[in-house]
């Protein structure tokens, strides 16, 4: 006997519930997520400390010249990685959001094929949207209007074949959610203020404590990819049709009669 599937979740429409929800997508899978964080992880801190040794050496204190060498280092490398792994990353947070909405079972290979399957689609919007936001995050406020319009921009590229510009659908779908997507974004904002200063912190004491603090920020950001899918879901789902009022009981009767 079929077992009946329980209905598809009503996507969040507060910043409340939107968090809530993230919670609740993020730690109910947990297990399959650490895995394409720990993957990401990994990559990025090996890289982080190849720039690091190459100009530096661990346990040391960098003098000025040396650490700004370090940091263009690290920045340069950030957007080469987001650009290329990125849209895997980002399309693991899209079908893992999508799946804990329609009340589905995620995993590793659902995850990685859904990414590699996409992945030709959202890499240009990915890459034009990571681009303006890393210059636009150099002056800070316009790399945060840039976050706010392009929040949308990787769940549009992997579930629409809609002919429009990535980038200009998510600037539609965002319009009016604006507010609550830089409530989202804030906590994340804040917290990667100081990574950069953290990383070094890490390098000090080995490799692993750097790849430690790597996982933690890139669940970090997985985070916010879910709640920015979530957004993404409460604009483009269809909102239930009210139900038609009944007809009045006395024009009832006389119908009728």
């Amino acid at each position: 006997m079929s077992r009946t599937p329980p209905p598809p979740r009503t996507p969040p429409t507060t910043l409340g519930a939107t968090y809530k929800d993230a919670l609740a997508c993020l730690f109910g899978n947990l297990g399959t997520i650490i895995l394409v964080v720990f993957a990401y992880a990994v990559v990025t801190a090996s890289i982080d400390h190849t720039i690091y040794t190459t100009f530096g050496s661990p346990g040391e204190q960098p003098d000025q010249s040396t650490l700004i060498k370090v940091l263009l280092g690290w920045e340069a490398a950030s957007l080469v990685t987001e650009i290329l792994l990125g849209p895997l990353f980002a399309a693991a947070a899209v079908y893992i959001g999508r799946e804990w909405l329609a009340q589905r079972s995620v995993s590793i290979y659902g995850a990685v094929n859904f990414g590699l399957n996409r992945y030709a689609r959202i890499f240009l919007p990915h890459m034009a949207a990571q681009i303006q936001i890393r210059l636009g995050l150099l002056i800070l406020v316009p790399g945060i209007l840039y976050i706010m319009q392009f929040a949308c921009v990787d769940s549009a590229a992997a579930l629409e074949t809609r002919t429009q510009w990535a980038l200009d659908r998510s600037k539609k779908l965002t319009r009016g959610r604006r507010k609550r997507i830089f409530m989202l974004l804030l906590p994340v904002l804040l917290i990667t203020q100081v990574m950069a200063f953290a990383d070094l912190w890490a390098i000090g004491q080995g490799a692993w404590m750097l790849a430690i603090l790597h996982v933690f920020q890139h669940l970090l950001m997985f985070t916010m990819a879910l709640s920015f899918f979530l957004v993404y879901a409460e604009r483009t789902t269809p909102r239930p049709q009210a139900a038609a009022p009944k007809a009045d009981t006395a024009e009832a009767d006389t119908a009728e009669a």
